[in-house]
C-alpha cells in the first residue's frame, strides 16, 4: 500500500450527478435515478481521454468501487484515480461511474498500452507476477485479451451491480 496527498480541486470534478437537462455539454449520460427525496437525477461524467483510460484500467484490474469520489482532479488539472483497495479478483465484478462509453471502441493508442501489457504479462518481465496470486494473473491476462479482442469498452452486466454504492 502507499498514499499520496492530493489538493483536489473541486471546481474541475470529472463525475457528477445533475438534475435531468443539468448535464453539462458534451459529457457522458451513465443513469437515470432519483434523490433521497425521489427527484430525477442523473449520473454522468466528462468525456476526457484522462477517464477513459481509467475506466480501460478499472476493466483490467477489474476495479469493484470506482466511485465518484474517487476520481480527483488536482489544481494543475491532472486527474487521478485514487482507492484500488477492491481490485484484481478472479470473479467479475466490475463496477464503476465511468460506464458513460460502454461498447464503444476504445482508443488505438489505448490499446497500445494494453498490447504493450498483454506482452509484459506473457513474458519473464511480468510486472504483476509478485503482487498477485496466480489465478489473480490469469484473470487479469484473460481481462486483457477480450480486451484486445472486442477492442471496445466492456458493458455491464447483470451478474453483479454495475455502480458502486454509494456513488460518491
Amino acid at each position: 500500500m502507499c498514499q499520496a496527498w492530493v489538493d483536489e480541486d473541486p471546481g474541475r470534478a470529472q463525475v457528477a450527478v445533475v438534475r435531468p437537462g443539468r448535464q453539462p455539454v458534451d459529457w457522458l449520460h451513465v443513469l437515470d435515478a432519483e434523490d433521497g427525496a425521489g427527484r430525477p437525477v442523473a449520473l454522468v461524467h466528462a468525456p476526457t481521454r484522462a477517464l477513459a483510460r481509467m475506466a480501460v484500467f478499472d476493466a483490467l484490474a477489474n476495479n469493484a468501487d470506482r466511485k465518484g469520489g474517487h476520481v480527483l482532479t488536482d489544481t494543475t488539472g491532472r486527474v487521478w484515480g485514487i482507492d484500488h483497495g477492491v481490485t484484481f479478483a478472479c470473479d467479475d465484478k466490475l463496477r464503476t461511474v465511468l460506464w458513460g462509453w460502454a461498447g464503444e471502441p476504445v482508443p488505438g493508442d489505448v490499446l497500445d498500452d494494453v498490447d504493450r501489457l498483454h506482452g509484459l504479462l506473457e513474458s519473464t518481465l511480468d510486472p504483476v507476477d509478485r503482487w498477485l496470486e496466480e489465478e489473480e494473473r490469469e484473470a487479469l491476462r484473460a481481462r486483457v485479451r477480450v480486451l484486445l479482442r472486442e477492442r471496445s469498452f466492456p458493458l455491464p452486466t447483470d451478474r453483479w451491480p454495475a455502480i458502486p454504492w454509494p456513488v460518491f
